[in-house]
């Protein structure tokens, strides 16, 4: 019995890993970046988040996900002024977005600069 059971985690691991590899094709380098950025963004190395995540936008401009992660990485960097853009993009492509930085950070960017918010939520 329990020889199946480390038997059935096994084969439930090795399908999760196996699901992720398609999305990550050996010639997609924007993907390579984009993962590059999210593993820099974890560490909390922003500059180098950065600089990975804008040549991920510069190959694949229309990712909200890729976007978001990008306003975050420039919060990080304390420029809030440079993060309101992508943030922005990523309401526009993704409208229905309700992660954090889109349901409070984004309304307090937008405030200070002067501009409104593009989601029409109402509190």
């Amino acid at each position: 019995m329990r020889h199946a059971v480390i038997l059935i985690l096994f084969l439930g691991i090795a399908g999760c890993a196996s699901n992720r590899e398609p999305q990550f094709g050996k010639n997609d380098p924007a993907a390579y970046h984009y993962q590059m950025g999210l593993s820099y963004l974890a560490e909390r190395n922003f500059t180098s988040a950065l600089f990975e995540l804008t040549e991920a936008e510069k190959l694949d401009p229309d990712n909200p996900e890729l976007l978001y992660n990008l306003g975050l990485a420039y919060i990080g960097k304390r420029r809030p002024d440079l993060a309101e853009k992508p943030l922005q993009k990523t309401l526009l492509l993704k409208p229905n977005n309700s992660r954090p930085a889109m349901t409070w950070v984004l309304p307090i960017l937008s405030s200070n600069s002067g501009t409104a918010p593009s989601s029409s939520s109402s509190s």
